[in-house]
């Protein structure tokens, strides 16, 4: 610890000159509220902003924070051989770091920042700040002057607004899937404000696939490169893992079944499976077997390299009881779209409900968190009562592996609703299709699925262009594009109510929007194509700018670039409702079998 805080104290003597320097060009009204970056000499709130930035506890180290700097693995963003080392090699745009579960987001973003203060000549400050804590009290205006009064400046919102006049900060904003449904419109709608307010401004934002902050036009979406067989050995050695462990582990690997290479393609994974196989020597077969391995491994075997010490289980339940109490827990949790972070009262909540589930795992609250929190440490104390899921994936799988041991009827059920509300349950259907993959199949890509991706063919098979341009509509609560003469045309979506196939659709909507065609125009052309165009419109906002939705949008500019991608959606999943209408079939097939030899 003593190394790290070293390290933080250094890096905050750098940095420093920044903050005295950003003081003395601010305006004599503003420096009261800037005192503490005066002198540069008192850099302790700095030291511990930097501090709490570089060190996190992770799955493979949940007992104590461990320095970023001491375990990280370069990223690579698309499929370049390009590793990302500052926030400089992500381009001058502002854009989205898109990653699926696992994949390193927050770690990464938090590299980013740590990049930054490392190199102040830049003279640019990182305020990171971690959606997920965005409330009904709290919005990301108040979150970020939180942040901001972190590094010793005043939460007025007055030095926000300065820092973002003068382009004094890059905002480092992680996790926008992880915020509450309800706060999500306001929060996309102060990002695009922010943004088109201040175009010089850096703005990255990490989110896992198909979120609304995807759609904004001003941002770059770049995607995060799996982990690659080649990466293996490198990142094994990064964790620390001792060099013989190394090659067993790379061949297990090696030799493990498809399923279970295809899944080891992110760190959490890679990391899992360190654990795993540190505890039984060898990779399980099926993806649900590894699951329920790790959670004996975190229970059981947590504490086995420590000498003469073991942690007892506070219930008093089997590994059994509370692994099958933890996962109706999680599907709690997930089911009232509490998300990754719970105050004492929604812990509570969920646990009472939990125990209805699992009615035969008796025990009480306070036990069962010191058994989750102190002997497992799949979840952690934060702040005043406020309980957090060690990582978001943790949440997923354990939901879904409740929702995996649900009877048919139940899971027809359970699939139908997931369906409907598919942006809380995406992240435990991406494990139900691997863990549960028959009643996946049968109750959901077959049935809603597959009902969307027939609407959509009507759509595609149909001569009205009328259709396409309704069906498109559909898909948004919310589409526009603001054109003045400074920009090219800015878009705006905020997607409706979405299923797993419409939300890809929406995807392909916004992926092919005219914005070339906007760029290649000025504002008075804009104006007159609209103008001649039947049944498109547009609403001025001042002598500078004009807005107009989707529907004038695809009148006035064409619709085919769109119609294209949504082909290309269509024939994709081709082969996709093949293979699971084949894998239901025989399964099936198996179970009447069975059944023909028990008569």
């Amino acid at each position: 610890m003593a190394v790290e805080l070293a390290a933080a104290g250094a890096m905050a003597k750098a940095f420093s000159p920044v903050l005295t320097e950003i003081y003395k060009s601010s305006k004599s009204a503003l420096q009261k509220n800037l005192a503490a970056w005066k002198a540069g000499s008192d850099t302790e709130k700095l030291e511990q902003y930097i501090s709490r930035l570089s060190n996190i506890k992770t799955i493979w180290s949940r007992d104590e924070a461990k320095q970023i700097d001491s375990f990280y693995y370069p990223s690579r963003v698309g499929r370049s051989q390009h590793t990302i080392e500052s926030i400089d090699d992500l381009g001058e745009k502002s854009c989205v770091i898109q990653g699926i579960v696992g994949q390193g987001k927050s770690v990464f973003m938090r590299h980013l920042a740590i990049s930054t203060f490392k190199r102040p000549a830049n003279k640019t400050i990182p305020l990171f700040a971690e959606l997920r804590y965005i409330s009904e009290k709290v919005n990301l205006t108040q979150l970020l002057c939180t942040n901001l009064s972190l590094l010793g400046a005043s939460d007025d919102p007055a030095v926000l607004l300065h820092l973002f006049e003068q382009n004094k900060v890059i905002l480092l904003l992680d996790g926008f899937d992880e915020i509450e449904p309800k706060f999500v419109k306001e929060t996309t709608s102060t990002i695009i404000n922010i943004q088109s307010t201040f175009p010089n401004l850096k703005i990255v934002v990490s989110s896992r696939p198909y979120n609304d902050i995807q759609n904004v036009a001003s941002f770059n979406v770049q995607q995060l490169d799996e982990l690659r067989p080649k990466d293996h050995e490198p990142f094994l050695r990064r964790l620390g893992v001792e060099t013989t462990r190394i090659v067993e582990i790379v061949d297990a690997i090696r030799n493990s079944p498809q399923e279970i290479q295809e899944a080891i393609s992110t760190p959490l994974m890679m990391s899992l499976v360190v654990l795993v196989y540190k505890s039984e020597n060898q990779i399980p077969p099926y993806l649900a077997k590894f699951f329920n391995v790790l959670f004996h491994v975190v229970f059981t075997k947590h504490d086995t390299i420590k000498d003469s010490f073991r942690r007892t289980h506070n219930t008093g339940l089997s590994e059994a009881e509370i692994q099958e109490l933890f996962e109706a827990f999680c599907f709690s949790v997930t089911q009232r779209e509490y998300g990754r972070t719970l105050s004492r009262e929604k812990f509570n909540e969920c646990y009472r409900h939990a125990q209805q589930l699992a009615p035969l795992c008796q025990t009480n609250s306070s036990d069962f968190k010191s058994d989750i929190v102190d002997v497992a440490c799949l979840m952690l104390e934060e702040g005043v009562g406020e309980l957090t899921f060690l990582h978001k994936g943790i949440l997923d799988f354990f939901s879904a592996a409740f929702a995996s041991k649900l009877k048919a009827s139940s899971a027809e059920k359970f699939y139908e609703k997931a369906a409907a509300n598919h942006n809380n349950w995406k992240g435990a259907l991406q494990f139900l299709s691997k863990i549960d993959q028959y009643h996946f199949n049968k109750f959901y890509l077959l049935k809603s699925v597959h009902s969307d991706w027939m609407t959509l063919n009507e759509i595609l098979e149909s001569d009205d262009p009328l259709k396409l341009l309704e069906y498109c509509e559909n898909l948004f609560s919310e589409a526009e594009t603001i054109k003045t003469e400074d920009n090219g045309g800015m878009a705006r979506f905020v997607m409706a109510t979405q299923t797993q196939f419409t939300e890809a659709a929406a995807h392909q909507v916004t992926k092919n929007w005219p914005h070339a065609e906007f760029a290649l125009i000025t504002l008075e052309s804009t104006k007159e194509i609209i103008s001649v165009t039947k049944g498109a419109q547009f609403e001025v906002l001042n002598e500078n700018g004009i807005k107009f939705g989707l529907r004038s949008t695809l009148l006035a500019f064409g619709s085919d670039k769109i119609r294209l991608g949504l082909r290309k959606l269509y024939e994709s999943h081709v082969s996709v409702f093949r293979d699971a209408t084949l894998h239901v079939a025989q399964e099936e097939t198996r179970q009447k079998l069975i059944d023909m030899s028990l008569d």
